[in-house]
């Protein structure tokens, strides 16, 4: 997992997208954090229908910098590091019909190099044609990842199920909460930006008091295997 995760990482820039650029596809708020369940951790939303672009490896980019942000706000002190992702299919139409193609690229993505990352996938009132659809996905997911994923739709039953995971003020009003803050992308941005610029220099940080370690170590090795 690792060794296929660090070339991917590096070739796709994780650590230095650029948050202004990558926001330009997420006026609308496609995608968001918000909120923690009774145990911290951090709930993504992502609602396909609010693209306000086609730029597909933008959009990709914005769930994955959610992803990145949420791991670092979730409440390690009550014994935390995974996050809950939300995708929101309310009023998925068949004019939406593209963003199947990136629901499939962004769920194989989660499940290769972020599945020990994510506590569960809940997709939400799901129109019948994905049905076939997730199960295609599921047969190609590897086991843990696939496991992860439910599909529900809204209703009584499943109010009740976010109510016991989430206290009603961290809940959204769409999901059955009290939380009726809406998506201000200025506002909101500005604040993603500015978390993903101090993500950047812990690990610009890290890089810096380790690499130099890493080297003489790597170099240690090196010269004992030429040496046997």
């Amino acid at each position: 997992m690792i060794k296929k995760t660090l070339p991917w990482r590096r070739y796709k820039k994780v650590e230095t997208a650029d948050p202004d650029l990558i926001g330009r596809s997420n006026t609308n708020g496609m995608v968001y954090r918000k909120g923690y369940d009774k145990v911290g951790r951090p709930f993504v939303y992502f609602r396909p229908k609010d693209e306000s672009d086609h730029n597909r490896d933008n959009q990709v980019m914005l769930i994955f910098l959610g992803l990145e942000l949420s791991t670092q706000t979730a409440l390690w002190s009550q014994g935390n590091d995974k996050v809950i992702i939300i995708i929101d299919l309310n009023d998925w139409s068949l004019s939406y019909m593209p963003t199947i193609e990136l629901i499939i690229d962004t769920v194989r993505a989660l499940s290769e190099h972020y599945t020990d990352v994510m506590h569960e996938i809940i997709i939400i009132d799901a129109p019948l044609l994905m049905d076939p659809l997730m199960q295609m996905i599921k047969a190609v997911l590897d086991t843990s990842t696939a496991k992860k994923i439910n599909m529900k739709h809204r209703g009584s039953q499943f109010e009740a199920m976010m109510k016991e995971r989430m206290d009603p003020s961290q809940l959204e009003v769409s999901m059955g909460g009290e939380n009726n803050t809406l998506y201000d992308h200025k506002l909101y941005w500005k604040h993603e930006s500015e978390q993903a610029r101090i993500y950047r220099e812990r690990i610009e940080e890290w890089v810096k008091l380790n690499e130099p370690e890493w080297i003489k170590k790597h170099e240690s090795q090196t010269k004992t295997g030429e040496n046997e």
